[in-house]
């Protein structure tokens, strides 16, 4: 009836009283170390945040007190199927004390399929028993396998006279460029030209013979290295692939000096020219 108010946080220590009426003292019972806890354990700052794409299966949060027991689950809504979902990991030891814990990898550390598209829920306890309101990242895409990038032009030792590249990823990429690098040839004293891939040309698939948005001024007569790069939305680079010695040459030939010369009289076959470049 006359019910105590405790201080949340505060360590007591409770003694226990009565006399029965003749006027007779119990001993007094002592319980020691108690602590009073009415405060529900609050998790935030969690990542990774919805919609994000991730190659780690490392995890941020903090809790404002230390709790006795906790877990982050992994539960696969989308994408590749992964049949150990839901995957149900306990904090152990440091993971459950108050305060912030960034960008660590669990000790129960999951073994998350590449392309699953998962919920991550984290959810803890207080040693007073006290559940923390569970925090949710939803739509998180892992994703730890590199982009392949194949099926390139122009060929190595080619000659072109046009900037059209032709290129196959494996999967979308977040960002990836085209680099011509002058080896040979005239001078380039652009080079190297890096530049950006954009919107419809960084999508998985094929894309043939373009002239990308991004278009290089190149010199004509100039020897050209070619490097194609992606990086995918989960952070993951592409192996580069380069195309070497691209001659680009988008000057006609010229032929002058010829003989014979026009109304000329002649006793043989033999003609003279000059052209201004070895001809195919």
């Amino acid at each position: 009836a006359n019910n105590p108010a405790l201080v949340d946080g505060t360590i007591y220590t409770l003694t226990f009283n009565c006399a029965d009426a003749a006027g007779n003292a119990a001993t007094a019972s002592t319980v020691t170390g108690v602590t009073f806890d009415a405060a529900v354990p609050v998790i935030s700052a969690i990542t990774p945040a919805n919609g994000a794409f991730m190659n780690t299966t490392q995890v941020s949060y903090t809790l404002s007190e230390t709790c006795n027991t906790g877990n982050v689950t992994w539960t696969r809504t989308g994408g590749t199927a992964d049949p150990g979902s839901p995957r149900v990991q306990a904090l152990t030891g440091g993971e459950l004390t108050t305060g912030a814990h960034s960008n660590i990898t669990l000790t129960n550390n999951p073994a998350l399929v590449s392309g699953a598209i998962y919920s991550i829920s984290f959810n803890c306890t207080d040693f007073a028993g006290q559940a923390a309101t569970a925090q949710t990242s939803t739509s998180v895409t892992f994703d730890n396998t590199l982009p392949v990038i194949s099926a390139v032009t122009p060929a190595a030792s080619s000659f072109v006279n046009n900037t059209q590249v032709s290129y196959t990823m494996s999967e979308t990429c977040n960002t990836g460029s085209i680099t011509w690098t002058q080896t040979g040839g005239s001078a380039d004293v652009g080079s190297p030209h890096t530049k950006a891939l954009t919107a419809a040309e960084l999508t998985a698939g094929a894309h043939n013979n373009i002239t990308i948005t991004n278009n290089p001024t190149l010199v004509s007569g100039a020897v050209y290295t070619l490097t194609f790069t992606c990086i995918d939305a989960a952070g993951n680079t592409a192996t580069p692939i380069t195309r070497t010695a691209v001659t680009y040459d988008n000057t006609g030939a010229v032929i002058s000096a010829v003989a014979p010369a026009s109304s000329a009289y002649v006793n043989n076959t033999q003609v003279s020219y000059t052209l201004s470049e070895a001809c195919a």
